[in-house]
């Protein structure tokens, strides 16, 4: 949306707007996988299937 006016100035040689959405897409999928796998581990102990097992 604003690339022309970002791609003005640049960063290790790659244009603003690239270097910023390469590493936004980073972030994104990181903060993707920790949300994941909260939720997978909510549902496991909800199910007993948790990370704790009963030796008996």
């Amino acid at each position: 949306m604003f690339g022309e006016s970002v791609n003005q100035g640049s960063f290790l040689g790659y244009p603003l707007a690239y270097y910023m959405s390469a590493q936004g897409s980073l972030a994104a999928f990181v903060i993707l996988i920790f949300w994941f796998a909260n939720k997978q581990e909510k549902i496991d102990d909800e199910h007993g299937y948790g990370g704790e097992r009963e030796d008996d």
